[in-house]
């Protein structure tokens, strides 16, 4: 009768052991998952970290190795740099992740001399009025600096400290290139007739006057036109890459121009285009307001950017 009345059933005592193991085994399981989440965040914050400091670095080097500027911190995610005082690049979007900020900032200009500027010296609580710069010279500049994750309690917060030493560009020899000339180039070798060229844009990176003389010119690489550099194309070319046009660059092309990148322009760049000229689909234009574009052929502008100026037909593109 005894082994009837057990067959039926489970008893109490083994229902409650078999609820305090499922009970074990969620809670090890939630601990494993909570301690891997918890472990993958930490690891994700710390890249984010590098990341966005090196971003910032890289920022601060493209500017100060080309020019003079005045680094200020506004607040602890925006940094000002500015070269004439007039139109500075404020760049508000350093910081993309939530809960992340500059802690520190310490920059300063190696000459020692007496007429340095002292050192800017931000440390995580000043208080920050828009104020705080410093002005960079020729000489190399130091500098360091400190992102943070905050976090609801001060004893998690993540940190990340680089730094580096920033020297200034020299100056190229201004050169003026003759039509047809390739220093270097064997004057009995007739593989290029001159025609065409491709990838061979070495000379739009050189500071100074220089004339292309080509009749279809394609640069597969990046370009960027020193400051104040002046560069004449006799013939097309065709930007596959990104065009940068550093401040008061100027071109001159007699021919057409096709742009499958960015177009970067800075202060009082300019581009001028005797033919037409053609933005394709993919393209960017960024910064209009800092340079000016004159076309007197017919334009492609798939961006719809008001600031391409046509003058289509009238010749009054002046350079």
């Amino acid at each position: 009768m005894n082994n009837l009345l057990n067959n039926k059933g489970i008893t109490l005592v083994e229902l409650l052991a078999a609820l305090a193991l499922v009970g074990i085994i969620v809670t090890v399981a939630g601990s494993l998952v909570t301690q891997t989440y918890q472990s993958n965040s930490k690891v994700q914050n710390e890249i984010d970290l590098k990341q966005q400091t090196n971003s910032i670095l890289t920022i601060i080097r493209e500017q100060i190795t080309e020019e003079n500027m005045e680094i200020c911190l506004v607040d602890r995610h925006t940094i000002r740099l500015d070269d004439d005082g007039q139109a500075p690049y404020l760049y508000s979007n350093l910081i993309t992740k939530e809960q992340l900020t500059i802690s520190e900032l310490y920059i300063e200009n190696l000459d020692k001399s007496s007429t340095t500027n002292a050192p800017l010296n931000i440390k995580q609580d000043t208080s920050l009025n828009g104020k705080k710069c410093i002005t960079t010279n020729n000489y190399p500049t130091s500098i360091k600096i400190t992102t943070m994750i905050e976090s609801d309690t001060n004893k998690e917060n993540k940190k990340y400290t680089t730094s580096t030493i920033i020297t200034k560009r020299s100056e190229e020899i201004d050169i003026a290139l003759s039509d047809g000339e390739n220093p270097g180039e064997d004057e009995n070798d007739d593989s290029n007739d001159g025609d065409v060229a491709t990838n061979d844009c070495s000379k739009l990176n050189v500071k100074g006057s220089n004339t292309i003389t080509q009749n279809s010119l394609t640069c597969l690489q990046p370009v960027s036109i020193s400051k104040g550099s002046t560069h004449t194309i006799d013939g097309a070319v065709t930007f596959n890459e990104r065009l940068e046009m550093k401040n008061s660059a100027k071109i001159v092309v007699l021919g057409s121009v096709t742009i499958y990148g960015e177009l970067n322009m800075k202060k009082d760049s300019k581009l001028i285009v005797k033919g037409a000229l053609s933005f394709a689909s993919g393209s960017s234009f960024t910064q209009p307001a800092k340079g000016t574009i004159c076309v007197e052929g017919a334009v492609s502008n798939p961006l719809q950017n008001e600031n391409i100026e046509a003058n289509q037909g009238t010749g009054n593109c002046s350079y």
